[in-house]
């Protein structure tokens, strides 16, 4: 069975793996091997294509489109991508632009009907965007969606415009005969250019003869393109001179970086092959780019590259979920033949055994590609703590009720990074404050080790509340053991963890504490766990009051590790996820309800047996 499942698992893989474009006669994915510096790291261009296309469309397989496919088409062929309709916008933008109703709209449309609201959307950029409405908020992202996809689109600018040239003009400027020249064509001519300027404006206007007409007509032409030169978001240019810095096309033109100008020169060979469609020179062309981009880089940086566009791919936290689902589901089933119970138990072990190498390998990919701690950013600390939840499921025995605690848990955890990350480009660059290997691996791991088992135990307790308000004869013993030993493993942790952070804020901040809101939020939990254990251990609580009290630590738990951050005050800011408000005040008020509601019922019932 064990085999059968693994072999699943290969076939999954290797399907995602070698997906390829149908649509496109020829097969481009090995250009997400070039690597790109973007939002502080070095990540493929995958990753790249992937992100920026989730930000036009959630979906970045739309329509059989790999983003890939669609960033080449941009880069290469900008003209033919301002057509494509992959824009979608809701009904009330859709009013505020005039445009008609349809699905789908395409950059042209939008720029078009934008650029006739500029007046309106300028004014917008000067106030507080927090202070906007949902529309003036949609229309003001949407104009930057469209810059941004503008500003992509122009990263080549400098091969894709071409230059109507007469016969005349090619003679003077020593360029071989064909229709059309790019910007780079011409630039090799720029001595020939400006000798031919200052003879041009020392002559009166009258006497400029057509061939010098043209000549201004070209520098015009050249000067506007120009202005594209700010243009840096394609950061495909490794580091001159052994220096750390990645350049875009524009840069190595603005700068004059001789050395490079070869990648400018296979960049134009593959944009030629791309628009011929000639995957056998497309191959030659791109080997030999992705060749010399890693020529003088170490061969880690290639490893790296690749392992995370395999990540990107496969996309593992999607089939977490879908195991995770399987397990709850088979959990769940009803069966009094002991066949069959025997071998979807034996199915649970092996997919939860999976899940936990899945877990593994996500989090040692991770560690691999950053080289920091897997706590990094809030969104990491989501996966190490559905992998804490998991590992505490083992160590307090696979058994019905924990596995089903453990799969519920896991489910809500990959569901909210999946709807505030989409599973693309999560790993970033770890926020300054951060970045201190020694004291993100012993604080931050702590603190989320605790996190993990506070949730972990509080689930269990709300479980067991339910089963004290079903069975009047509820044994309290081994219930009483299992929340209690979780509880002291998860004080352990929060505890060291609070302590290290203080230590870590002396150091950094001069100052052991300082009352911000992430510091206090640490305190409460240490104090919430505190107050449980030893108002049971003075018998100031009885067991129904210690299990309705360590329900609480949830909420707890929720408003330290997120509610702080919607305060945006304070040195811990940097965990911030937008719209995760109203979900963390509906998770709080069915949470109360829940506990409240069995609580009271369990208090006028057996008031006497429990509450005495």
């Amino acid at each position: 069975m064990y085999k059968i499942i693994l072999n699943l698992l290969i076939i999954f893989i290797i399907y995602n793996i070698n997906y390829i474009n149908a649509n496109d006669s020829i097969n481009i994915n090995n250009l997400k091997k070039i690597p790109i510096l973007n939002e502080g790291r070095i990540k493929p261009l995958d990753t790249f294509a992937k992100k920026n296309f989730l930000k036009i469309n959630k979906n970045y397989e739309y329509k059989n489109l790999d983003s890939i496919y669609w960033l080449s088409e941009l880069i290469f062929i900008p003209n033919k991508a301002y057509e494509k309709e992959i824009f979608k916008i809701n009904k009330n933008l859709i009013k505020i632009l005039n445009l008609k109703k349809k699905n789908y709209f395409s950059f042209n449309e939008l720029f078009e009907a934008l650029n006739q609201k500029t007046k309106q959307i300028n004014k917008l950029y000067k106030l507080n965007y927090y202070n906007l409405s949902k529309s003036q908020k949609k229309l003001l992202n949407l104009h930057k969606k469209i810059l941004n996809y503008l500003n992509i689109s122009q990263s080549l600018s400098m091969i894709n415009y071409k230059f109507d040239l007469n016969k005349e003009l090619i003679e003077k400027l020593n360029l071989k005969k064909k229709s059309k020249f790019c910007y780079l064509d011409i630039l090799k001519k720029k001595e020939i250019l400006l000798n031919n300027i200052k003879i041009i404006s020392k002559k009166k206007l009258s006497n400029i003869n057509e061939l010098e007409k043209n000549i201004l007509k070209i520098l015009n032409e050249l000067s506007l393109l120009s202005k594209e030169k700010k243009n840096n978001i394609l950061k495909i240019i490794p580091p001159i001179n052994n220096k750390i810095l990645w350049y875009s096309p524009w840069e190595i033109i603005n700068q004059n970086f001789d050395n490079n100008i070869k990648y400018l020169i296979y960049w134009k060979k593959l944009t030629k092959e791309y628009n011929n469609k000639n995957q056998k020179n497309w191959d030659i062309i791109l080997n030999k780019l992705i060749n010399l981009t890693y020529e003088k880089k170490s061969k880690n940086l290639f490893y790296k590259i690749y392992i995370e566009i395999i990540y990107n791919k496969i996309n593992l936290l999607n089939l977490l979920t879908y195991i995770y689902i399987l397990i709850l589901t088979i959990t769940l089933l009803k069966t009094k033949n002991v066949f069959y119970i025997n071998i979807l138990n034996h199915i649970k072990k092996y997919l939860y055994n999976i899940n936990t190498i899945i877990y593994c390998f996500i989090i040692l990919t991770r560690i691999y590609i950053t080289e920091k701690p897997p706590v990094t950013t809030l969104y990491e600390s989501l996966i190490f703590v559905g992998f804490i939840i998991t590992i505490l499921t083992y160590i307090n025995k696979i058994n019905k009720i924990n596995i089903i605690l453990g799969c519920i848990i896991n489910i809500l955890i990959l569901y909210i990074s999946n709807k505030y990350s989409n599973y693309v480009d999560n790993i970033n660059i770890t926020a300054a404050i951060l970045n201190t290997n020694f004291w993100l691996t012993i604080h931050v791991i702590s603190i989320t080790i605790g996190y993990g088992s506070c949730i972990f135990t509080s689930f269990l307790s709300h479980y067991h509340l339910l089963e004290i308000y079903k069975n009047k004869n509820f044994q309290y013993n081994n219930t009483y053991k299992n929340i209690l030993k979780i509880l002291t493993f998860a004080l352990f942790f929060s505890f060291i963890g609070t302590i290290l952070g203080g230590v870590w804020a002396e150091q950094s901040w001069g100052r052991f504490w300082g009352w911000d809101p992430k510091e206090n939020g640490a305190l409460l939990i240490n104090l919430w766990i505190i107050l449980l254990i030893h108002g049971k251990i003075s018998n100031l609580l009885n067991n129904t009051s210690f299990i309705i009290g360590v329900c609480f630590l949830n909420i707890i738990i929720i408003i330290a590790w997120f509610g702080v951050n919607f305060l945006n005050t304070g040195l811990h800011t940097y965990g911030f996820i937008k719209k995760l408000e109203n979900n963390i005040i509906i998770f709080t008020i069915v949470d109360l309800i829940y506990i409240i509601i069995l609580s009271y019922i369990i208090y006028k019932k057996y008031k006497k047996k429990f509450l005495t």
